[in-house]
């Protein structure tokens, strides 16, 4: 994600290990033309790995404002490790809040409800030189 203009991602750790099964696909999405093209469109971003023994495989995604986000990627295929690659980048780093009860304001709008099937008047001009 961009915040005015400037990509919040700056560094994807892909962590796995040489040779666990739940890193099987991550092994095999580095020799995917899909993930080469992903490292080609993204230059902003700089991509490490890291063999780790007797590990399942991680992605960490460290951002601008020093936040860290870790994704667990055991045993998920490429096109789903590929999906959590793009979320870490569209993501600003910043924990995500839910809104626990809707918004109820105080003042409420003063141009009313919007409808539809609002009729307005014909409006003519009359242009003389």
């Amino acid at each position: 994600m961009a915040t005015r203009g400037v990509w919040q991602l700056q560094k994807v750790t892909i962590r796995y290990c040489q040779h666990g099964g739940s890193s099987k696909h991550v092994r095999e999405m580095f020799k995917d033309p899909r993930f080469l093209q992903f490292v080609k469109e993204n230059p902003q971003v700089t991509f490490e790995t890291e063999v780790k023994g007797a590990r399942h495989p991680i992605l960490i995604g460290d951002y601008i404002t020093n936040e860290r986000k870790v994704v667990d990627v055991k045993n998920k295929q490429i096109p789903d490790v590929m999906a959590m690659l793009e979320r870490l980048r569209n993501t600003s780093g910043r924990k995500m809040t839910a809104m626990k009860r809707p918004v109820i304001s105080k003042r409420p709008t003063i141009q009313g409800i919007w409808q539809p099937d609002l009729e307005f008047p014909e409006f003519k001009i009359d242009h003389r030189l």
